[in-house]
């Protein structure tokens, strides 16, 4: 025998967290969602194959020769924030002890060459990963100690937000060791 009103209840019970539990938000994907960033140094074209050809800048690329391997990535980034400077936006990366070292290190050694900066990061609204895009190449111009990158990257101050939030991300998840699985 069968009760209609104690069906109801418990057909109720097992419906509100399918209901309320089971959906990701935007919000919720946007602030799980990771970013990978590569530093890559421009190099004198070669015929060994240690270097590849890439387009910086989408609106007119200019093109590089950077080394394949990347010197920085986000493995050692401690935090990613836009910044106002000059009456525009920029996105400064901050790298920790290790990374500081790395920059210092390329930076001393190839003054005047490029840095080429790759990013993948999600974009809205589902939050899926990007083929990822080259957002700069700042000239080397002096030795970084800081620890630290500013630079206009190729994207507009929303990508640029979302870049810095995603990196942060990943920068909190901490044990990545330099490869993000998506």
């Amino acid at each position: 025998m069968i009760r209609c009103g104690r069906f109801n209840i418990y057909f109720v019970l097992a419906l509100v967290p399918t209901l309320f539990g089971g959906c990701r938000t935007e919000e919720g994907r946007k602030l799980n969602a990771l970013a990978r960033i590569e530093f890559h140094m421009e190099i004198p074209k070669d015929a060994t194959g240690r270097g590849t050809q890439i387009p910086v800048f989408r609106a007119h690329p200019v093109m590089f020769v950077v080394d394949k391997v990347p010197f920085l990535t986000e493995s050692t980034l401690k935090e990613a924030k836009v910044v106002e400077t000059m009456g525009t936006y920029a996105l400064q990366l901050q790298f920790d002890s290790q990374g500081s070292m790395l920059l210092e290190q390329y930076t001393t050694a190839n003054p005047t060459r490029h840095m080429a900066i790759f990013c993948q990061y999600s974009e809205a609204p589902d939050y899926k990963p990007t083929a990822g895009r080259w957002l700069g190449a700042p000239k080397i111009n002096g030795r970084i100690t800081n620890g630290r990158v500013l630079f206009t990257p190729d994207a507009t101050l929303d990508e640029t937000e979302q870049m810095a939030l995603q990196l942060n991300n990943t920068a909190a998840k901490g044990d990545h060791g330099g490869v993000l699985k998506w």
